[in-house]
């Protein structure tokens, strides 16, 4: 989903009636007004725009791949029990850098008796190399790891909307539909021991809000099996996407359907506003 915002304040009203203290601090932050009341220049506010979103596609793909991958892989409704021949398969003759499983849980995020959402938890990745790349948007904290207790790293949007902070304890529980037919979920406090700044917000909406746990949590809360991934994730090294992408079949040969999903189709709403947004910027 994508936001994109514009904004505006009228002053210019001000400009020709009698200066007063209210009015001048009224007017100062206003982008129109050129002169406050006092009759001093000010600066016009920095305010989101249409041209601000175009220097944040290069950020939201780079942030996005980060955490999803140049391809994901998937059985729509079907767990992936093969996860780790998939993985295997891919880095010998798929051409990947690299490849692991992955597991996301729809799941209600509760903070006190008041802040409650429902998001899409999804699973931190395993290797260094990956959660370097992770780690660059952290803004406190760090990324979850496996651990006695659960612990959770929220994106800036949804720990404004909990109002939760580093340190803080949220309940996580799975969404109905989620959980194992027959079994209610389990429901678990989480700390929550980073905080992201992902990249492309609001340009780009990560779902409902970005939410990340250790893999093993997030099977416990939903009450998943040692061996379910939900997908499994892919990364090139840089400008080997497309060759690699044409591998995927020969990779996958003997493997039962997989579906998958590139880093440009993700990316594909934002992406087909590139061309109107760089028209209107160069026009102004």
């Amino acid at each position: 989903m994508i936001f994109l915002a514009a904004s505006g304040l009228a002053c210019d009203a001000l400009k020709d009636k009698p200066a007063t203290k209210a009015k001048a601090e009224e007017c100062d932050p206003c982008p129109k007004c050129d002169e406050g009341a006092s009759g001093a220049k000010t600066a016009p506010a920095k305010t989101p725009g249409l041209c601000d979103a175009l220097g944040s596609f290069v950020e939201a793909t780079e942030g996005t791949r980060s955490l999803f991958g140049d391809v994901e892989l998937s059985r729509p409704g079907v767990a992936l029990a093969d996860a780790d021949r998939i993985v295997d398969a891919v880095q010998k003759v798929g051409g990947a850098e690299s490849a692991e499983g992955a597991v996301v849980l729809s799941a209600i995020l509760v903070r006190g008796r008041q802040e409650l959402y429902t998001t899409s938890v999804s699973s931190t990745p395993k290797a260094p190399s990956r959660r370097k790349d992770l780690e660059r948007y952290l803004t406190a904290g760090r990324l979850p790891e496996a651990s006695t207790k659960p612990e959770i790293a929220l994106g800036k949007k949804l720990a404004e909307y909990l109002h939760a902070d580093k340190g803080d304890e949220i309940t996580v529980a799975a969404m109905p539909n989620a959980a194992t037919v027959g079994l209610a979920p389990s429901v678990r406090q989480a700390k929550v021991v980073g905080l992201l700044d992902f990249p492309g917000e609001p340009v780009i909406d990560n779902e409902a809000g970005l939410a990340l746990m250790d893999a093993d949590d997030i099977r416990t809360i939903g009450l998943a099996q040692p061996g379910f991934w939900s997908s499994v994730r892919i990364w090139y090294k840089p400008g080997e996407r497309a060759a690699g992408v044409l591998k995927l079949q020969e990779a996958l040969a003997g493997i039962p359907m997989v579906n998958y999903l590139t880093l440009d189709q993700s990316l594909a709403g934002l992406n087909s506003l590139r061309p109107t947004l760089e028209a209107i910027c160069a026009s102004k």
